[in-house]
């Protein structure tokens, strides 16, 4: 393996460690933390702060049985309810509870207070750097389908 291939294997795995064990949302998960927020976004929106299972699965970018678990964990939790279309049975509209509201504005002060405290450790222009680059990875590894299962073959 490329040295530079394991140094970004290695990174990455460590970023992951770190990340994970780092609990600023809440007792959340990060992937609920963005489902919750993206819920509570909508309120802007037309739909008046409730979305449908697979509008939430489309902005997370995660697929219909995904999401899916993701907000049975949160109803489970009573953070959000369900609640059937009155013109169309088959549409089901999730909205945050007044307790998932409470909780979200609590993790959105932690991870305002941690998103500070990144950016005075490493300063505006590195945290443009990082950003730019792990768009640029996650682009590019959105649109690669496999395509790296074929190189050298």
């Amino acid at each position: 393996m490329d040295p530079a291939a394991r140094e970004l294997m290695l990174s990455l795995r460590n970023l992951h460690k770190q990340t994970s064990r780092i609990n600023f949302l809440a007792q959340l998960s990060p992937m609920e933390f963005v489902a919750m927020t993206i819920i509570h976004q909508s309120r802007e929106g037309a739909e008046k702060g409730r979305l449908t299972v697979s509008q939430v699965g489309e902005t997370l970018k995660v697929s219909m049985p995904m999401a899916s678990k993701i907000l049975s964990v949160l109803e489970k939790q009573g953070y959000i309810s369900r609640a059937e279309d009155g013109a169309d049975r088959r549409v089901v509209w999730i909205s945050l509870t007044p307790t998932g509201e409470t909780v979200l504005q609590k993790a959105m002060g932690e991870y305002g207070n941690f998103t500070d405290w990144v950016f005075e450790k490493m300063g505006e222009e590195d945290i443009r750097t990082l950003t730019r680059l792990i768009n640029r990875f996650s682009d590019i590894l959105e649109g690669a389908d496999g395509q790296w299962e074929t190189k050298g073959k």
